[in-house]
């Protein structure tokens, strides 16, 4: 406005400069659709895994705030994986210190003993075979528990993945299993002790048979 109009060549060389830029900006908006979709799909995949497999999965951050639980959770425990999500470990009170947690034997397990805030303060992976869990209505989940450190790509530690596995029904089995073995054993310390007496008593008889033949004599 000042100066008048522009001189042919910087009108062209200006034109360029903003379609150049335009196809840059379109590219990069193309390429960051696709990004997102992919992510997307990623994830909703992801989601889809998460919720179909036959184990629930616990996100523990490193300041021990569980920041994600797994739908599979409530099918495992009874209670509703939302109760989880926002809780510390390190609580004094909440859900997780009022946990009724047990080991394979009955035991109670504190919350200090708890495998994920062992595999978080130590770092390293940890695993139970069998873990009791009291669930709402009164009955006991048998879960194997297994934790694992996370870490970045500059090996700084995030957090541990802590996942549960159903084992009531194998449990059960098991316990059923060794009650039959116990009874299998006393019936056969009977039957030993049984056929022993058999024997004593077979040998006594003899012997009172050839004492009343001497006695005859």
């Amino acid at each position: 406005k000042e100066r008048g109009a522009i001189p042919p060549p910087i009108a062209r060389r200006t034109l360029q400069m903003y379609a150049f830029s335009a196809a840059q900006i379109s590219d990069v908006y193309l390429i960051f659709q696709r990004a997102e979709s992919a992510a997307f799909r990623e994830a909703a995949l992801l989601q889809t895994l998460v919720s179909h497999i036959n184990e629930a999965i616990l996100l523990v951050e490193r300041d021990g705030t569980i920041s994600y639980v797994s739908p599979v959770y409530e099918q495992i425990t009874g209670q509703p994986a939302q109760v989880l999500v926002g809780e510390s470990l390190y609580a004094q009170e909440g859900v997780i210190a009022r946990m009724d947690l047990r080991d394979r034997f009955g035991n109670r397990v504190p919350p200090e003993e708890f495998p994920a805030r062992i595999g978080l303060e130590q770092r390293r992976t940890q695993h139970v075979d069998a873990m009791l869990w009291r669930k709402p209505d009164g009955t006991d989940a048998v879960l194997e528990v297994d934790c694992a450190p996370v870490f970045d790509e500059e090996r700084r530690f995030r957090g541990v993945v802590v996942t549960f596995r159903d084992r009531t029904a194998a449990f059960q089995r098991q316990r059923e299993l060794e009650a039959a073995y116990r009874e299998l054993r006393k019936m056969h310390a009977r039957l030993l002790g049984r056929t022993r007496l058999e024997a004593v008593g077979g040998l006594a008889q003899s012997a009172a048979h050839a004492l009343n033949n001497q006695l005859n004599v």
